[in-house]
């Protein structure tokens, strides 16, 4: 699957029938994605061996992602924001108000979504087809940097550089979108970033792209948090 900016999608289909003539492409229309078509279009998906299936990014995100996988990720952010949590409240007298709150924000917004999730997974339609089911082997992402604000957590404040701890459901969803091939290859693989801006202005855009493409060599170092990062990749000083 190839992901891309409206404006660049059809020369991107274009690119592709000219490298591979014989290939099987599906590359439907802004007007074949109204509620109505695309469930076609994603039971098409499912249902046929396409060599590539080329989508907008906005097109991309009306797929329905597995809600396992959801829990999956959202519980293991939600234990890293309870061991950050932890260690804030044995600092004591160190740590403000403020950060205290924000992390506790952020554990009461992933214990919400949590059991969202949960209710979802028990009232589930059989006739729901999410991207796991569409069985993807491997998904190129143009313009990459469209999806850098992907939720994170950190223990450092008042730091430049560390971008929006929220993310945005948009990042989020390629993460759940990338993990469901990365669990069924066993392997960092899966997934090609493609940008020219690839760190803008944010520390954190660097860390992210390790968090969405090498999660296993993470793991490996035992690093499941920006803060474990940046300890090993990075350098905090006050010099302009």
């Amino acid at each position: 699957m190839i992901i891309g900016l409206k404006a660049n999608i059809p020369e991107i289909a274009e690119a592709y029938r000219t490298a591979y003539p014989h290939a099987k492409i599906l590359y439907p229309g802004i007007d074949d994605f109204t509620p109505q078509k695309r469930l076609r279009i994603f039971g098409d998906i499912k249902n046929n061996e396409w060599d590539c299936v080329i989508l907008t990014h906005d097109q991309f995100g009306m797929i329905p992602q597995s809600p396992e996988i959801q829990k999956e990720i959202l519980q293991s952010e939600l234990d890293s924001v309870e061991e950050n949590l932890d260690v804030l409240r044995s600092q004591g007298d160190e740590v403000t108000r403020g950060m205290l709150a924000g992390a506790e924000k952020q554990k009461e917004n992933l214990e919400v979504k949590l059991k969202t999730l949960q209710h979802d997974i028990e009232n589930r339609k059989d006739d729901i087809v999410d991207f796991k089911m569409m069985g993807i082997d491997h998904l190129f992402v143009d313009e990459s940097h469209q999806f850098k604000n992907l939720i994170f957590n950190t223990r450092h404040s008042r730091v430049a550089g560390l971008g929006n701890q929220q993310g945005s459901l948009k990042a989020l969803n390629l993460l759940f979108a990338i993990r469901t091939i990365q669990e069924r290859t066993d392997a960092d693989m899966g997934a090609t970033f493609l940008s020219g801006t690839t760190i803008s202005n944010s520390l954190t855009e660097l860390y992210l792209l390790f968090k969405y493409l090498r999660p296993r060599a993470l793991a490996k170092q035992g690093i499941n948090s920006f803060d474990a990062w940046a300890a090993i990749y990075a350098k905090k000083n006050n010099r302009l």
